[in-house]
């Protein structure tokens, strides 16, 4: 499945961060629960969220305390476009549509998940793991498949 599209976080005197929308659901707020963490004391803990579908994009802000910008225009949802420059807190997220082909091994972030696919196994599945675990998954069915 090919990425919604992406936000890149603009933050003055800071380098800008890319992220990938690849689920339907992306969480934003200060807490670190959220999909992508916003350090800022204005953006309340679960700020907003990007709700994506094949159709396109849309920010919702979840009643947070200092609310939520699109353009000049303050929003409790908003279908996004391509371009829009969204501002919760002193944070600026410019939004993107997806437009080019992605690689299958590109669509999840490998610094907390590791896609593996089990295609030998009686019933095909796919299993995410979190990076560690799925090393020690991988370590154990190697050796699992040398002593068979």
């Amino acid at each position: 499945m090919q990425p919604f599209g992406k936000l890149t976080v603009i933050v003055d005197g800071a380098p800008e961060t890319e992220y990938t929308l690849a689920k339907g659901i992306v969480a934003l707020g200060r807490r670190p629960d959220n999909d992508i963490v916003l350090t800022d004391r204005l953006v309340s803990g679960h700020h907003a969220q990007v709700v994506c579908t094949p159709d396109g994009c849309e920010f919702v802000d979840l009643g947070s305390s200092n609310g939520s910008w699109v353009g000049e225009q303050r929003v409790a949802s908003r279908v996004l476009r391509e371009g829009d420059l969204i501002t919760v807190g002193g944070i600026g997220l410019r939004f993107s549509a997806w437009s080019e082909p992605v690689a299958e091994d590109t669509l999840f972030d490998t610094t907390r998940t590791t896609l593996v696919t089990l295609a030998d196994t009686a019933t095909p599945r796919l299993v995410l793991y979190h990076r560690g675990q799925a090393q020690e998954f991988l370590r154990n069915l190697s050796t699992d498949r040398r002593t068979d």
